[in-house]
């Protein structure tokens, strides 16, 4: 038991000890430290004194400098206005003395004027001179102030800008001379607030497909992968690049194992985020619409029109002529006009030619996915002719009419006959002269009238006008009164009695 105390104040002892020693260290270090710091805030206090002298020397032989430059440039304005000036006055006493001798010539022709009168206008030629050049120079006396005043103030300007710089210059030694302080960031790990963001492009060759994923505003950057049916893309064998900057996942895949609708997903992860976020993109073959089939006069121009309703992802829109040579692609230049905008495609011909231009054009649409084609079919027919149209329309309108009318009269002429006879009622000496087929005069009347057969008949109207009617094929049994109001009892009594 013994043993154990006396082993245990020999500890103590020793542990005394230590703790003295290190406290001894300790207190020393302490001064050290401190005789550092204080000759360190010696030796910063020095040299900043050092830097602000050098500063205020520099800023003061800057401002000197610039005073005097500021001067110089002061006095080069002036000296060359005083020389315009002395220019203009110059030219101003040449000019006077001109118009002054001028005037005196057209003076001493002009004889008729008294001489008091002749000193008068001249005296009033030479204020009125004066007042202008006076004017003259005092307007340019004004353009002169205001050349030098913004000149000055542009010269003033850019010696302010350069003192300005200078001090920042000098502001920013001080800074970087007494910053001495440890700058500790502190980070917090936060997950990114809103959920991915997943799209499809097409390769800049246009036969890989990219797939984009984005899943920006979280610290540390989340982790992201892509998968296809349950499984990571980034073993597979279809896989060409992967790639990843910061909040960007990108994968290229080969086009071969590519199929219409093809999901894939992108699933993200952050280390204070239990949950795995995803967001899905569906590729799709190219799918098209055009509009009706067109039709183009020779001559004039004709757009062709091709529509992508979907395709995931966007579809290149190409023009062929036709698909019997697939190869050549129509571009843009010379006759052939190629416009697209986002997801419509338009193709224009000018001046189309019956020759050439005429039959079908493939629009073709092609992604990574795969491609489809369209038929747009064009025909080209020659002007026609509206004028020729209308024409040969009216003639045979009016060779329709007479035609009609010729076969109107001749099975019914009675038509001519009633008119005549219309006309004819109210008039006076009638002269009728009947030509029947049988020669016999007196007898043929009534039989006429029952056999049906033709007569011809003339009338005369008070010796001025003649009339004629056909009549073909009257009916029998109408004795009392014909169709043209005109009896053949009435007939054959003005006959006889002529």
């Amino acid at each position: 038991m013994s043993g154990y105390k006396r082993m245990r104040r020999q500890h103590q002892k020793q542990l005394i000890a230590l703790e003295n020693k290190l406290k001894a260290e300790m207190d020393e270090h302490r001064l050290k430290l401190q005789k550092e710091v204080e000759t360190h805030a010696n030796n910063s206090s020095i040299e900043l004194e050092k830097l602000a002298k050098k500063q205020v020397a520099v800023m003061e032989k800057e401002a000197k400098a610039a005073a005097a430059d500021e001067k110089r440039f002061q006095q080069q304005i002036l000296a060359q206005q005083k020389k315009d000036l002395a220019t203009f006055l110059e030219s101003q006493k040449k000019q006077y003395k001109l118009c002054k001798e001028k005037i005196k010539e057209e003076m001493n022709e002009d004889h008729s004027t008294p001489k008091k009168e002749k000193q008068e206008r001249i005296s009033k030629h030479k204020e009125n001179l004066q007042h202008t050049q006076a004017e003259e120079e005092a307007q340019l006396l004004s353009q002169q102030r205001l050349y030098y005043d913004k000149n000055c103030r542009s010269f003033k300007r850019k010696t302010m800008i350069k003192r300005h710089e200078m001090e920042q210059q000098n502001i920013r030694e001080v800074l970087n001379k007494t910053d001495h302080e440890h700058r500790v960031q502190l980070l917090v790990a936060n997950p990114p607030q809103a959920a991915p963001k997943c799209w499809a492009e097409s390769s800049s060759s246009g036969q890989m497909l990219q797939l984009f994923c984005s899943w920006p505003g979280g610290y540390p950057h989340p982790t992201l992968h892509w998968r296809e049916e349950g499984q990571d893309l980034e073993n597979s064998s279809w896989v060409i690049s992967s790639t990843s900057s910061s909040d960007t996942h990108v994968e290229t895949l080969n086009s071969s194992h590519l199929a219409h609708r093809k999901v894939f997903t992108c699933v993200g992860s952050h280390v204070v985020k239990q949950e795995q976020p995803a967001c899905t993109v569906e590729i799709k073959l190219p799918s098209l619409e055009s509009e009706p089939p067109q039709t183009c006069f020779v001559g004039d121009n004709v757009t062709l029109t091709c529509r992508v309703t979907e395709s995931t992802p966007a579809a290149r829109l190409s023009w062929l002529r036709d698909i019997s040579q697939p190869q050549q692609e129509i571009q843009p230049g010379g006759r052939f006009l190629i416009a697209q905008e986002g997801n419509v495609s338009r193709l224009t011909i000018q001046n189309c030619s019956q020759a050439t231009d005429g039959g079908c054009y493939v629009c073709k649409a092609q992604n990574p996915v795969g491609l489809r084609e369209l038929f747009v079919c064009l025909t080209v027919k020659q002007p026609v002719n509206i004028v020729g149209v209308v024409g040969a329309v009216v003639v045979l309108s009016l060779l329709t009419v007479l035609t009609v009318t010729g076969v109107v009269l001749y099975y019914n002429p009675l038509l001519c006959l009633r008119g005549a006879a219309f006309r004819n009622a109210d008039s006076g000496d009638v002269l009728v002269l009947v030509d029947s087929e049988d020669d016999e005069e007196g007898k043929g009347s009534e039989e006429a009238l029952s056999s049906c057969t033709e007569h011809e008949a003339v009338a005369l109207v008070s010796g001025s006008r003649a009339q004629a009617a056909h009549l073909n094929h009257l009916p029998e049994g109408d004795d009392d009164e014909l169709h043209s109001g005109v009896s053949a009892q009435d007939v054959r009594e003005e006959t006889r009695g002529s």
